[in-house]
């Protein structure tokens, strides 16, 4: 489910970003992608930050994407507007690829588990069970 329409503004700097590369921070740290700034704080956008996955058991508010993400999160929403998908979907896969990716996905889980909510869902492991807790699939 899209919670904004963002999308539509940065569609057209994402499809110009280089093709078959790893993007940089001096692809994506740019005015293109530059939402707000007061003093030296800088916002840039993300498109996994637009959808909520209304079957997902466990919500996680408050964590804020880094570098890592966005980057993850572009490079799949740029593919996916390459290949003509629907911005819900641009942004659905763009947040399964990005979502606490990296270290953060495991600090996340170390969290989650050390708080018990594995034993709260009848689970054995929030590791083991990520994609069925978030994504409401195996």
């Amino acid at each position: 489910m899209l919670i904004s329409n963002h999308l539509k503004k940065y569609k057209q700097a994402m499809l110009l970003l280089p093709k078959a590369t790893l993007l940089s921070k001096e692809d994506l740290l740019v005015d293109d992608f530059l939402m707000e700034h007061n003093g030296l704080l800088e916002m840039y956008y993300a498109p996994h930050n637009e959808y909520i996955n209304p079957s997902a058991k466990v919500v996680i508010i408050g964590l804020t994407p880094g570098w890592r993400q966005m980057r993850i999160a572009i490079q799949e929403a740029k593919a996916g507007l390459e290949k003509g998908l629907s911005d819900e979907e641009v942004c659905r896969k763009a947040k399964e690829a990005a979502g606490f990716a990296g270290t953060m996905r495991i600090h996340l889980i170390d969290m989650l588990n050390a708080l018990d909510l594995h034993r709260q869902l009848n689970i054995s492991s929030c590791g083991e069970s990520y994609h069925k807790l978030f994504w409401g699939r195996a």
